[in-house]
């Protein structure tokens, strides 16, 4: 039970963290960046 109490603890750390250096997206902005990426990748394997 301690071992998940201080990985729940590291997890908001983590998660606060990533709000405060606007690392966290919304979904939209999270399909839109994924989309760029897999369009990224196949133009690298020349699809």
């Amino acid at each position: 039970m301690y071992i998940l109490k201080v990985d729940l603890i590291r997890q908001v750390q983590h998660s606060r963290e990533d709000r405060e250096q606007e690392r966290i997206y919304g979904w939209e902005a999270g399909l839109e960046y994924l989309q760029a990426k897999v369009r990224e990748f196949e133009d690298g394997l020349n699809i």
